[in-house]
């Protein structure tokens, strides 16, 4: 197996395998590693332009696909943690104070948390970003034109699905609404 050694500014050596599997355990090691242009330019030439392209292409991809798996949880976690505590206050308000408290507390912390990191739009973003990196990925090996069908399929329900998030206001706005009237 041949590897690949980067060092860092304080001339630690980092071996980087080029097995898929290794990889992918020393990726978080990896990303902390800032390379020096004059060693991408050695890399570059030793290993071939789209080789290190390529490997620069699918780190980024990997990542963002991280940071949309993470920034998804964290928006269905923040609405679906204020929304119940939002439909559970007006029971509890009158008959347990404290419990009313604690819930006024997640709802804040979840409005904040929802502010702060806005999860809503860096899902979109990062999303949008690895179906595009994918596509580009599937052109550059010559499949598109085969799969180009089920390509427009998946980046059309992916669209759709992120344009119809809900803001966490919004939900919160809905809640109040349907305590205020009740359907029988």
């Amino acid at each position: 197996m041949s590897r690949i050694q980067y060092r860092s500014k304080t001339d630690e050596v980092f071996v980087r395998p080029v097995n898929v599997e290794e990889e992918i355990i020393m990726q978080q090691q990896i990303e902390q590693i800032e390379i020096p242009a004059e060693e991408i330019e050695k890399e570059t030439k030793a290993a071939g332009e789209s080789s290190l392209a390529e490997k620069i292409v699918q780190q980024k991809y990997r990542q963002y696909l991280k940071n949309s798996r993470m920034y998804k949880k964290l928006y269905y976690s923040t609405r679906l943690l204020a929304a119940l505590s939002a439909g559970l206050l007006p029971f509890v308000v009158t008959t347990k104070p404290s419990l009313a408290t604690a819930l006024s507390i997640v709802i804040v912390l979840c409005a904040v948390t929802d502010t702060v990191f806005d999860p809503r739009s860096k899902w979109r973003l990062y999303s949008k970003a690895t179906d595009l990196l994918a596509v580009e990925m599937i052109k550059s090996r010559g499949e598109y034109e085969k799969y180009q069908r089920n390509l427009e399929i998946l980046l059309a329900t992916e669209g759709k699905e992120l344009a119809g998030l809900k803001g966490l206001e919004e939900i919160l706005q809905s809640m109040q609404k349907g305590q205020k009237n009740p359907t029988p």
